[in-house]
């Protein structure tokens, strides 16, 4: 601020220099919009490896080539990539549904993926064990249950004990939520009315048949369907393979882009200008345009 001139003299004000330093920003960061096996459809969620990806949104799948854009981008040395999820249902189920022996739950996230799920609900051998933890979290001894969850497609198997349905510190709706990548409490949660039979070391304890006693699958009306003709509203037509942001070299301009069909030893693409409305143009895989979705 001026210095007051209280007195004749001299005075010296200090000015800030107008120069500011340019400060630096990662180039390894992409952003990848597209239709993957599973995750949250809700938000972005920022990845930092290829592992992390397949934990949160499926490995390769020709059904879903986003996946192919994700690896190379960390072949070629990407750092973070920040991935946001579409999904559009066929029909009226997004999630797949389990009854777990009277107890609703849901898979975590949509897609067809959930149709593999299966659960097994068992209890305490002795319910006096569990009396000192009844005390403690004011429910009855009897009302604690245990939860495995095991997810068909990938192998995984989760298990949860000594849940409750009603309010506790082990309320099954918190800590599925909390804890669990596979399954939410679908509404308010109540007690299983039952449990499964004893695991047979003979027979797959997962495995997907009705006459499995040992576990419960997802049924036919309760499983999840995935459309796979979707659009959105700046699309003008529906797209086929994946969706990327990309980058024009000679506009400098956001669109998406997606890989249609290999012209000789080329992809012809399809972009979409990121202002709504505009008209889509068409353009060979080639030094002008960065290639950023699909495998090769």
């Amino acid at each position: 601020m001026p210095a007051a001139l209280s007195y004749p003299g001299v005075y010296v004000e200090e000015i800030p220099s107008g120069v500011r330093t340019i400060t630096g920003v990662a180039t390894s960061i992409a952003a990848f919009v597209g239709r993957t096996a599973r995750g949250p459809t809700d938000r972005p969620v920022v990845v930092t490896s290829w592992d992390d990806f397949v934990r949160n949104f499926g490995g390769l799948d020709l059904a879903y080539p986003l996946g192919f854009a994700v690896r190379d981008f960390y072949l070629n040395g990407g750092v973070q990539a920040v991935i946001a999820r579409t999904f559009k249902p066929d029909g009226a189920i997004e999630k797949a549904v389990l009854d777990a022996k009277g107890l609703a739950l849901e898979a975590a996230s949509p897609g067809e993926w959930g149709n593999k799920l299966r659960v097994r609900v068992t209890k305490a051998a002795n319910p006096d064990d569990l009396k000192d933890l009844a005390t403690q979290l004011s429910v009855k001894k009897t009302d604690f249950f245990n939860l495995d969850l095991h997810d068909g497609a990938v192998g995984v198997t989760e298990s949860f004990i000594n849940l409750t349905a009603v309010p506790s510190a082990r309320n099954v709706m918190g800590v599925l939520q909390n804890e669990s990548t596979l399954v939410r409490a679908k509404g308010a949660p109540t007690a299983p009315t039952g449990v499964h039979a004893a695991i047979d070391l003979t027979k797959d304890t997962w495995e997907d048949l009705p006459a499995n006693d040992r576990s419960t699958g997802v049924d036919g009306p309760a499983k999840a369907k995935e459309s796979i003709a979707w659009a959105t509203a700046t699309m003008v037509t529906k797209p086929r393979g994946p969706v990327s942001f990309c980058c024009h070299r000679r506009t400098s301009s956001t669109c998406f882009a997606f890989r249609q069909k290999p012209s000789g030893n080329r992809y012809l693409w399809r972009f979409w200008p990121s202002q709504p409305n505009s008209a889509p143009h068409t353009a060979r895989s080639s030094s002008s345009t960065r290639r950023t979705a699909g495998p090769a």
